[in-house]
């Protein structure tokens, strides 16, 4: 849930109107935007991003129906004219980097639009995975450990540990999975997350700025040298971090090449209801031609269970927006009301579900981009990855090492494209090979026709999907040969699934 003010500088250009998906908001006589209903805003920041005049603001809430009053607006200190570093974004790969920089002893500064460090960005806190060769995940006593990059937290954010994974696809495909043996996932709070990574960066020495904008960057001969916050200073650093996410929009201002293969983009929401205490945290995803109503586009629709029931559906698109008839939410809703296969995974409960709140973001499918710097500017998280496929736990390792790459290149006093540009050596073989494949599997379903899709399910019914997260180099090989043998028939009969392997 969110809070959408409005200031002076409106102009009544509409833009923020076209890109609503919740299409609560309109435009009254005077040419004003104003807002139907914000308790049901998914806080997609849409409306934010799209303003060129900076009149649109977001504050979100951490618990549903919080009056403004009551956001916290975390008070920060005066901003210095100049820094060592400069991160923008405090996701797990900024604030990863904020740890990182204050430990190799760089003066650092961090600037994030929310209000406080209550709430994150997204609703992607689901699971807590990783890429081999990014990092481990290890549970000791009362700490996550991620021995790769030598970095630990409290557990506190770990609702559960999952199992299990169930695996729906078209006309009721369904294949159940267990872990292997050594593999790991968990169920987390992204948001408490969030909170202990950016005390654990304050308490480091990294000074966080939040309700904070940054709407610009400072250039002297061709090399970034600087920001400028919105109705504040400008401020000078050796190095900017942009480490704004999915969409990558400030990134674009440092003309680092990320946004240079945009593939489509995403629109995705989530309904969160009380999870009653008979249904077992795991996660169930319904995939695959997706149709509430006739014209509707490719999607996929999910429901996630976790601390909640989260009920999603991601909307694909070549095109920046959808030309949807009604708001995202009454498809989410009709799907949980009539889709067969997602109630019958949640039995009785489906029509007595207790709604809680709701989330959304944009997301854009890009290509994997390792040229993720400028002179003077370097990217980190979900910037250089299609879709956002990183992940809450490859992205604070990723920040970790981008920040020891910086303190090295502070060592060679070269803040070049070419020195900064070393933090992609984060990007080895197995990540990027990782990356793209999730990235790929996530996408089936809006790029199959129907009876490729039905095809894929009944060949890769025994892929232990689990294993392309949390398995070892090993395990991974077993299960792939495992595969070839149960499935090389059907794959010499159907050439075309090669395709999407």
């Amino acid at each position: 849930m969110a809070i959408i003010r409005i200031s002076e500088k409106c102009t009544g250009c509409g833009a923020c109107v076209k890109t609503c998906p919740q299409m609560i908001l309109a435009l009254d006589e005077n040419k004003k935007m104003y807002v139907l209903d914000n308790n049901r805003c998914m806080a997609c920041f849409g409306c934010e991003d799209e303003c060129k005049f900076n009149a649109v603001f977001i504050k979100k809430a951490p618990i549903p129906k919080m009056s403004e009053s009551e956001i916290k607006i975390e008070q920060n200190e005066p901003i210095e004219s100049e820094y060592d570093v400069i991160i923008i974004g405090a996701g797990p790969s900024g604030l990863g980097t904020a740890i990182s920089c204050a430990k190799e002893g760089l003066k650092t500064a961090l600037f994030e639009r929310l209000p406080n460090r209550e709430v994150s960005h997204h609703n992607d806190g689901g699971i807590l995975f990783s890429y081999p060769s990014a990092t481990t995940i290890k549970r000791t006593n009362v700490y996550i450990e991620l021995p790769e990059v030598n970095f630990k937290l409290k557990d506190d954010f770990i609702n559960s540990r999952i199992d299990w994974l169930t695996i729906e696809g078209p006309d009721g495909y369904r294949f159940d999975d267990k872990f292997k043996k050594g593999m790991t996932g968990y169920i987390c709070s992204k948001d408490k997350l969030v909170h202990q990574l950016a005390d654990e960066a304050q308490a480091g020495g990294a000074k966080l700025f939040y309700n904070t904008r940054v709407k610009d960057v400072i250039r002297e001969d061709g090399k970034i040298i600087g920001v400028k916050i919105l109705d504040g200073p400008e401020v000078r650093s050796k190095v900017l971090v942009t480490a704004d996410g999915i969409l990558a929009r400030f990134s674009a201002k440092t003309k680092i090449p990320l946004n240079e293969h945009t593939l489509g983009y995403i629109q995705y929401q989530t309904l969160f209801y009380e999870r009653p205490k008979n249904i077992t945290s795991g996660f169930a995803y319904v995939m695959g031609n997706i149709k509430p109503e006739d014209d509707f586009p490719p999607a996929i629709a999910c429901v996630g269970v976790g601390e909640h029931i989260e009920v999603s559906l991601i909307l694909y698109s070549k095109n920046k927006f959808y030309a949807l008839k009604k708001p995202l939410d009454y498809y989410v809703k009709k799907i949980l009301a009539s889709d067969e296969r997602i109630r019958k995974y949640l039995g009785n409960y489906a029509d007595s579900l207790k709604f809680l709140t709701i989330k959304g973001t944009r997301l854009k499918r890009r290509e994997l981009c390792k040229d993720v710097a400028v002179d003077g500017a370097v990217a980190v998280g979900d910037n250089w990855v299609s879709g956002g496929q990183l992940g809450n736990i490859n992205s604070i390792a990723n920040g970790i090492y981008a920040g020891r790459e910086i303190n090295k290149a502070f060592g060679r006093n070269d803040f070049s494209k070419e020195s900064l540009n070393n933090v992609s050596n984060f990007i080895n073989k197995d990540v990027e090979l990782f990356a793209n494949q999730i990235a790929k599997m996530s996408n089936y379903p809006t790029e199959m026709d129907e009876q490729t899709i039905l095809k894929y399910f009944k060949i890769f019914s025994s892929l232990n999907y689990p294993t392309l997260f949390f398995g070892s180099k090993k395990q991974i090989a077993i299960m792939m040969m495992g595969i070839m043998f149960k499935s090389i028939f059907k794959l010499i009969a159907n050439p075309k699934m090669f395709k999407y392997m």
